[in-house]
């Protein structure tokens, strides 16, 4: 009878955390799938509300060209994210509880990717700025849309990161990157 106490409780403590697992991925389920809604919004190129319009309007300026900040845009690594963001989403559709895990990680590393995207252009623009090498109405422009625009990708990566600290919590692992830098206003 001894023999069989620490299989059974064993066994006991492998059902509740797979309950749990199964209760968590399908509670979060609305969440992660709005998630990747927005992320779809915020990776347009045409959606004019994005730090993602704003580095591609600035493409066009005679003066960040000259100074060889190197691609500002990158489309190509913007066409990377998307990719993965239009794969990733379809995947999500028919995920089960056993790949919960997975995909808490994957749209985790796919969110920070991006997150250090627009930080990497936000430090590049911050710093023509700060130069002196913008003219005034660009100076202007970059500041006024650049912080307007910059609040939704503040927004959402508060919210993920809320959903992240969530699920990482209830499993009692650190399955969700929960730390992303913030984006900073353009002064």
């Amino acid at each position: 009878m001894v023999t069989l106490y620490d299989p059974a409780i064993r066994t006991y403590r492998w059902f509740i955390e797979k309950n749990g697992l199964t209760r968590l991925a399908r509670s979060t389920r609305p969440r992660i799938e709005e998630t990747i809604v927005q992320l779809k919004r915020l990776l347009s190129g045409d959606n004019a509300s994005t730090v993602l319009y704003v580095i591609k309007e600035t493409i066009h300026w005679d003066e960040l060209r000259l100074l060889g900040l190197g691609p500002l845009h990158d489309a190509e690594h913007l066409e990377s994210l998307r990719g993965w963001l239009l794969s990733f989403a379809a995947r999500v559709v028919v995920y089960s509880s056993r790949e919960f895990a997975s995909v808490c990680h994957e749209l985790g590393a796919l969110i920070n990717q991006y997150n250090r995207f627009c930080l990497q252009r936000h430090r590049a623009l911050q710093d023509a700025l700060t130069a002196g090498k913008l003219s005034e109405p660009h100076a202007r422009y970059l500041k006024q849309q650049w912080n307007v625009n910059r609040e939704g990708h503040a927004q959402f990566i508060r919210k993920w990161t809320e959903l992240s600290l969530t699920i990482n919590d209830r499993l009692g692992i650190k399955l969700c990157i929960d730390y992303y830098e913030a984006l900073g206003t353009i002064e």
